[in-house]
């Protein structure tokens, strides 16, 4: 792949090496190596973590409820009730 970024807005624009898109490329367009798009891609996330809130930032980091449950029956924190009722699940239903 070769890479260009739009100057003007940091969109990153990705072709094919061989040639094959070159029609496709925008006048306004810098060609930029692999190193230049990681760079631009992490800064580009950390702008978006920067700009969510508190509380937005907890949703994004937090384990998805599922995950959360898994955690809890695998230590045995949830009480018999809770156990008994993930491990009927588990069972009905075992992974593949």
């Amino acid at each position: 792949m070769k890479y260009y970024v739009d100057n003007a807005t940091n969109e990153i624009y990705a072709y094919k090496a061989d040639g094959s898109q070159d029609d496709f490329i925008k006048d306004g367009l810098t060609l930029v190596t692999d190193a230049e798009v990681a760079t631009l891609r992490s800064q580009k996330e950390q702008d978006r973590l920067d700009s969510l809130t508190y509380a937005e930032k907890r949703v994004e980091t937090y384990p998805s409820i599922g995950e959360q449950l898994d955690m809890i029956y695998h230590a045995g924190l949830g009480g018999d009730e809770f156990q008994a009722a993930i491990k009927a699940v588990k069972d009905k239903h075992p992974k593949p």
